[in-house]
């Protein structure tokens, strides 16, 4: 009986880890898209891994100048403290890459440059 349990509960723990494995493997791929696809259809969407990884994913492909995704980065809110703590430096990569895209003059794009070069670990990910 102790095992039947112990095998429930593991297999309860690798499941719900397994949510994000395909996800990742799909963005170890390069396979973005369908790596967003998969994201989408998790449910808890307030987890913050699934919002590491949706962040992630809307600045990878608004990177690579997808409109949709700029559009959705543009719009991206997060209010949850805890969160905003966590994903500090993800959140000001996210606001750079935003003030890069409506840069005016080359001033700006520098001065966004400069203000990159603290992110460099961050942008190893991308």
């Amino acid at each position: 009986m102790g095992n039947k349990i112990i095998i429930y509960f593991l297999t309860l723990f690798l499941f719900s880890c397994s949510k994000y494995y395909h996800f990742d493997e799909l963005y170890n791929q390069d396979r973005y898209l369908e790596a967003f696809s998969v994201l989408e259809k998790i449910e808890n969407k307030n987890d913050i891994s699934y919002i590491q990884r949706y962040l992630v994913i809307l600045i990878r492909l608004a990177i690579e100048g997808d409109e949709d995704f700029i559009r959705k980065l543009k719009e991206l809110e997060i209010n949850n403290q805890k969160v905003l703590k966590k994903l500090t430096n993800y959140i000001l990569l996210k606001n750079n890459l935003i003030d890069y895209i409506n840069a005016n003059n080359i001033n700006d794009y520098y001065k966004i440059i400069s203000n990159l070069q603290d992110f460099k670990l961050y942008l190893m990910n991308f």
